[in-house]
């Protein structure tokens, strides 16, 4: 909500992912991302990460109002 408020376009709706045990490593991951994500875990041959959306959304306008 106001300042805090962001939009992304995703192609389907979100499903939830029944998940248990994180995977031992993150996977390969942009180094933009690696601060804010601090689990993963596998479903389905697909990786699911833990994401600090508050944390990356604040650094990403942070950086942007610097340049």
């Amino acid at each position: 909500q106001g300042d805090k408020a962001v939009s992304m376009t995703i192609d389907s709706l979100p499903q939830p992912a029944s998940i248990s045990q994180p995977l031992s490593r993150l996977p390969p991951l942009p180094a933009e991302l690696l601060p804010h994500v601090t689990k993963a875990y596998a479903q389905d041959e697909l990786i699911w990460l833990e994401f600090d959306h508050h944390a990356f959304f604040q650094s990403l306008s942070e950086r942007i109002t610097m340049t």
